[in-house]
C-alpha cells in the first residue's frame, strides 16, 4: 500500500467535507410480480464454464 504525501492527504479530506452536486437517484422499489418477471428474465442467463487454461510448469495456487 502506498503512503499518502501531505498534500493528497489534504485532498483528500477537502473531498470529504464537499457536497457532490447531484444526490444519488432514488429507485422505486419494485413489485413482487415485476421482480418475479426480472429474476424469471435473469435465470436464462446461468453460469457459464470456462475453461482452465494453466500454462508452464511453475505455477502456484
Amino acid at each position: 500500500m502506498a503512503r499518502l504525501s501531505n498534500t493528497e492527504k489534504r485532498q483528500l479530506v477537502a473531498a470529504t467535507k464537499r457536497r457532490s452536486a447531484q444526490s444519488a437517484p432514488v429507485l422505486p422499489p419494485l413489485s413482487p410480480r415485476a421482480y418475479m418477471e426480472f429474476a424469471t428474465f435473469a435465470a436464462r442467463f446461468g453460469p457459464v464454464t470456462k475453461p482452465v487454461r494453466f500454462v508452464g510448469d511453475e505455477w502456484k495456487l
